[in-house]
């Protein structure tokens, strides 16, 4: 599985980058075509904000591991998605016991977290059993492995996290407090395990309402196996939408985004609005695809996916027409 993952990552990154961010345009009246550049090679996380139609802020894929929920009731990790990472449970409680992934690093003990959103499908679920986890770090933007890593979870309390980590071969070990932030502000504080270090990634929770990056998805065909692809999440607390299929866009206005269900499942929008084409080696833009958003204030939203190229040729260059519906 590892082996197909690599072969497809090599077709995938790619030297040709863009040099700048296009800047939206903001008159929301008529709708807009908007860019959202993630880069040739999937590099960039990019949040977006639907009022407004800017890229709010944006950072290196790699530039986080783990996410720890905030709030005094927040008591769940999340590992970075963009990165193809994986937690592979272990039986042993001591850190210095666990220096090697063999003999847990098969395909049934191979977590990762859902791209759905849902706590109980989380990659670190379950940590409160006191046992070492070792971590498959996954991919840097350049496209190579960043190696293995180990966490003991401590303590977690209405205040603070508490972990053990380390690169999987060490006999040493660091232990981290993290303070809890108000919850209310931002969904998560990010940690990068190998630079010790808190990382400022998503903006608050209300400034963004979707992100622009990979992720890891379960594909079933050809295989049964998680898949690094590229598309769109939504602010797991903030935004909702709904999937259209051969639905007219140019027909959909208030009344219609009003008797539709929505859902707050983060890839309502996902990366299945495009596919790719394995005789031209291109990836094209399904035009029946379309989507109805809801924004933290009751704003509606129609979306519609463009291309996915550059005028160059690049990819990565999201390219789409929203239009703001009302309330």
């Amino acid at each position: 599985m590892r082996t197909l993952f690599f072969i497809i990552s090599v077709f995938v990154f790619s030297s040709c980058l863009r040099e700048e961010l296009p800047v939206p345009k903001k008159d929301l009246g008529k709708g807009n075509v908007v860019v959202v550049d993630i880069q040739n090679d999937y590099r960039l996380q990019s949040f977006f904000k639907l009022s407004s139609g800017e890229v709010v802020s944006e950072n290196l894929k790699d530039d986080w591991d783990i996410g720890l929920e905030n709030g005094i009731d927040g008591n769940h990790f999340i590992i970075n998605y963009s990165k193809n990472m994986f937690i592979y449970p272990t039986n042993e409680d001591n850190m210095e016991d666990v220096l090697s992934p063999a003999g847990y690093n098969s395909p049934d003990n191979q977590r990762f977290d859902s791209p759905y959103g849902e706590y109980d499908s989380l990659a670190m679920r379950n940590y409160d059993d006191g046992k070492v986890r070792i971590i498959d770090m996954g991919y840097g933007v350049a496209g190579t492995h960043i190696g293995w890593y180990k966490i003991k979870v401590i303590e977690v309390n209405q205040t603070s996290y508490t972990f053990e980590f380390a690169p999987l071969t060490s006999t040493t070990s660091t232990i981290r407090t993290i303070e809890k932030q108000n919850a209310d502000d931002y969904q998560f504080t990010y940690f990068n395990l190998q630079s010790n270090s808190v990382v400022q990634i998503a903006p608050k929770n209300a400034a963004w309402d979707l992100v622009f990056t990979q992720f890891t998805e379960r594909l079933y065909e050809p295989l049964v196996m998680p898949y690094l692809v590229t598309g769109t999440l939504l602010n797991r607390v903030q935004t909702k939408g709904t999937r259209l299929v051969n639905v007219d866009y140019d027909a959909i206005d208030l009344a219609y985004a009003h008797t539709l269900p929505l859902s707050d499942t983060m890839n309502v929008i996902g990366y299945n609005w495009k596919s790719f084409d394995f005789s031209d080696e291109n990836y094209l833009v399904y035009q029946n695809i379309c989507y109805v958003l809801q924004d933290a204030d009751g704003v509606y939203y129609k979306l519609k996916f463009l291309d996915f190229y550059s005028p160059t040729g690049a990819k990565g260059y999201n390219k789409f027409l929203y239009q703001k519906l009302g309330e």
